[in-house]
């Protein structure tokens, strides 16, 4: 099944063609995610995905990350006003559910948004430069390849997913070939 692209108007609106392009091209394991733009609370982001297959397996991975998980207290708010499950229970690892998401965080002091679900942990970076965590930056770019750095020095690239080439506004050679092929001037 093909993924829904992005119209040209939307996927460069704030970025050129060859900025695009060229961090395409430089990520080894991370890929930039371009907002989708009918969802107003998702920013851009460069994104790497880790897979995992068991608790033994996350535990390995957070450990190499030096991700500290926090254990979810007993004395946790039972209730959210914004959804009918509680708020507590939306920030549960499912796979770990007496820990809560790591969510901000840094890893070898590169700030970065953690998540984990579906055999799957997710490093998030954005808002490096200024804080708008709905826009990236060159900093969050350089950040990317500093993760990409870590993951292959704590030997975790044979975890690295590549789910998100199915994603319409991920930018990957599957869904967006023309951006990795070399420029055609006239």
């Amino acid at each position: 099944m093909a993924a829904h692209k992005l119209s040209d108007d939307w996927l460069f609106m704030n970025f050129p063609k060859y900025h695009i392009r060229f961090w395409a091209s430089q990520l080894k394991y991370g890929f930039f995610m371009r907002a989708a733009n009918n969802h107003s609370k998702d920013g851009d982001s460069f994104q790497i995905w880790l897979e995992y297959k068991d608790v033994k397996e996350l535990v390995e991975i957070l450990d190499h990350l030096t991700i500290k998980l926090e254990k979810i207290p007993e004395e946790a708010p039972k209730k959210s006003f914004w959804s009918k499950k509680p708020q507590i229970e939306q920030l549960r690892i499912p796979d770990l559910p007496e820990y809560e998401q790591p969510q901000h965080t840094k890893i070898d002091r590169i700030p970065c948004f953690c998540w984990i679900e579906d055999g799957r942990v997710c490093l998030s970076v954005s808002g490096s430069k200024d804080g708008n965590f709905y826009k990236v930056s060159e900093v969050d770019f350089r950040n990317c390849i500093k993760l990409e750095k870590i993951l292959e020095e704590a030997n975790l690239t044979s975890y690295v997913s590549e789910a998100y080439c199915e994603i319409g506004n991920c930018i990957s050679r599957k869904t967006y070939p023309e951006l990795y092929e070399p420029p055609k001037y006239n």
